[in-house]
């Protein structure tokens, strides 16, 4: 299994190709470990499978992965990889139809205390854009805004959150600007 030294480093190493879009470069990389002997169980492996499935938009792959990750992280000890798999089920399951909204808030809200706890504050913002996300799609306008509003006061800490944060204002800026827009035709029909 890996120690915590050598998943820090992988964290590092596959989120900053996530942020320069080699999404399936992680994949690739991700399932060769897995192919190792005493590493198809494991929790941080499947979670970070599940991760880059959700990137692609593998919704369904990203699901099973997230969920096998969750039934092996029962034997370890790690709280923000559970956290981490709670984020990816809860982002996997808003694709699922009206039978995976409660798993997917349930999720959602998980990842939220333990990262909160964890005082873990850039990953918290990640899952609350997700959260954002799944809210406003249920035209949960409101609580979606202000989910968002919480994911831009967390502040990166390392270098590479850093590299990370003008991806992440735009993200937030944009579905900020697109839901105001909505709720602005909503409430005028004539300006539509």
């Amino acid at each position: 299994m890996f120690g915590q030294e050598a998943q820090d480093a992988l964290n590092t190493r596959w989120q900053s190709m996530l942020t320069a879009g080699r999404v399936s470069d992680v994949l690739a990389e991700v399932a060769a470990q897995l192919d190792v002997d005493g590493l198809r169980d494991s929790a941080f492996l499947l979670c970070w499978q599940a991760t880059a499935y959700n990137h692609l938009g593998s919704h369904a792959k990203a699901l099973e992965s997230a969920q096998r990750a969750l039934q092996a992280s029962a034997n370890i000890d790690d709280p923000r990889t559970a956290a981490l798999i709670h984020a990816n089920i809860g982002m996997a399951s808003q694709y699922g139809g009206s039978h995976e909204i409660d798993n997917a808030l349930n999720s959602f809200e998980i990842a939220e205390r333990t990262l909160r706890r964890l005082g873990d504050e850039w990953t918290l913002g990640a899952v609350f854009v997700n959260h954002a996300v799944y809210e406003l799609s249920r035209g949960a306008i409101e609580r979606g805004l202000v989910l968002l509003e919480k994911a831009s006061s967390c502040s990166p800490v390392s270098e590479a959150e850093r590299k990370e944060e003008p991806h992440r204002a735009t993200i937030i800026r944009v579905n900020v600007r697109a839901e105001r827009r909505i709720s602005l035709r909503v409430q005028n029909p004539l300006r539509a």
